[in-house]
């Protein structure tokens, strides 16, 4: 199994879209057997899906997440746990604890996000 989190440095990034990498952790028996860092690609959000797929990742961690972002890695058959905060190795082992609990609350935050490509 393979968990991909949103990420700013150590922690959940609290904008999906907008993160700066994610935190890709592969499973092994229950418990975090690697950890990888790869830079956001800034795709659209199919294009995206399909890239974490390529990697094959089963589940994605993040924040705040648009409905359009989590359509397109559900369809993908990909996991969306979101409205999590915290250290993205910390969501990691409470989704692997089985208590981490996703927001049910959709983000429209267009205007609030911070333009990372322009940094």
């Amino acid at each position: 199994m393979r968990i991909a989190v949103a990420s700013e440095g150590l922690d959940v990034s609290p904008y999906f879209e907008h993160c700066i990498s994610f935190t890709i952790y592969t499973i092994d028996c229950g418990i975090i057997a690697e950890c990888q860092n790869m830079p956001n690609p800034r795709l659209q959000y199919g294009s995206l899906a399909s890239l974490l797929v390529e990697l094959e990742v089963d589940v994605v961690i993040a924040g705040c997440m648009e409905r359009a972002s989590a359509h397109a890695l559900t369809e993908a058959n990909i996991e969306v746990v979101f409205g999590v905060v915290g250290t993205a190795r910390a969501a990691t082992e409470a989704y692997l604890a089985k208590t981490l609990i996703s927001s049910d609350e959709w983000c429209d935050y267009d205007e609030e996000a911070p333009d990372y490509a322009e940094a």
